[in-house]
């Protein structure tokens, strides 16, 4: 993926590497999705004059996939790679991807490493919510904000990417990805798709069966369900608060059914109804169908 949105973040740290000014611990830190894993990445490899997928001085952690939090257990294993020798450069890199999944544990063991710093080693984190980052743990470090992608630098990348959309569809998917490229570049036909889809059923009174058959695909990702009901239910009190300039496919006329049915309190309502069941029900299909068919039968039969 072309980068954009990094050239004077780029600059910054090329010159600090460069007259040895660079902190020993960074901590880039911007919404989800802009691609700050893949910058500090390709800046690491480039300071280390990598150009493979891996190098022997260069420590990546992660959260495993089947954990939620980034453990002790594996700082413990950064501690070992940061004492060690290099393998064939003057510095060792460590990227932490990303801090807002240390627990207090393993935020502590890396405090430590952090407040006693070795030579020749430095450290990247990257967080999408700094509050969820330990104060002591900022404290230790450089802070280096990243700023969202504007509408202009987020079409550019779709196009980078040979994905071409029409106006109205660039804009709904800025819209619905918060400019977040990594949504847009996994997710967008189903965004679209999807949220229409979503209308089309409110207006029509029942549920899709093309949605239903969407959402049944073997490797669809739900969580384009959720987001999607998320914003629909978000333009709708908008709209009712006429604070919503814009409209995407069908939305104005689904508005203007919906306001006959439901004021903006019974939404809130649903909505929350909605989410609520939503995050427990269990991970199988059917269940998650019967709890879409649920949600489009209350918007368009509860009594006002």
């Amino acid at each position: 993926m072309k980068l954009i949105g990094f050239e004077q973040h780029k600059t910054f740290f090329n010159n600090s590497y460069k007259n040895n000014k660079l902190h020993h611990a960074n901590l880039i830190f911007g919404k989800k999705g802009i691609g700050k894993a893949t910058f500090v990445n390709e800046l690491c490899k480039e300071f280390l004059l990598c150009k493979s997928e891996i190098h022997p001085d260069l420590k990546i952690i992660t959260c495993l996939e089947d954990k939620k939090e980034i453990s002790v257990e594996q700082i413990r294993q950064v501690i070992e790679f940061a004492y060690q020798t290099s393998a064939s450069s003057a510095n060792k890199f460590i990227i932490i991807d990303s801090a807002c999944e240390l627990n207090k544990n393993s935020s502590n063991a890396l405090l430590k490493l952090l407040e006693e710093p070795l030579a020749n080693n430095y450290f990247f984190l990257i967080a999408h919510n700094l509050n969820k980052v330990i104060p002591t743990l900022r404290s230790r470090c450089n802070l280096v904000k990243i700023d969202e992608l504007n509408n202009n630098q987020f079409n550019q990348i779709l196009e980078d990417n040979k994905l071409v959309y029409t106006d109205h569809n660039q804009q709904f998917l800025a819209m619905i990805c918060d400019n977040s490229i990594a949504l847009a570049l996994n997710f967008a036909d189903d965004f679209i798709k999807v949220y229409q889809l979503l209308i089309n059923s409110v207006l029509d009174q029942k549920i899709s069966e093309e949605l239903l058959k969407k959402i049944s695909e073997k490797n669809f990702n739900f969580y384009i369900v959720e987001k999607t009901i998320n914003v629909f239910f978000s333009r709708f009190v908008k709209d009712n608060n006429q604070l919503l300039k814009n409209f995407f496919f069908n939305e104005k006329e689904c508005f203007e059914f919906l306001k006959l049915k439901i004021d903006p309190r019974q939404a809130i309502k649903i909505y929350e109804d909605i989410f609520n069941k939503l995050s427990i029900v269990s991970s199988l299909y059917l269940d998650k169908k019967l709890l879409l068919i649920n949600f489009i039968n209350k918007i368009c039969y509860e009594k006002v």
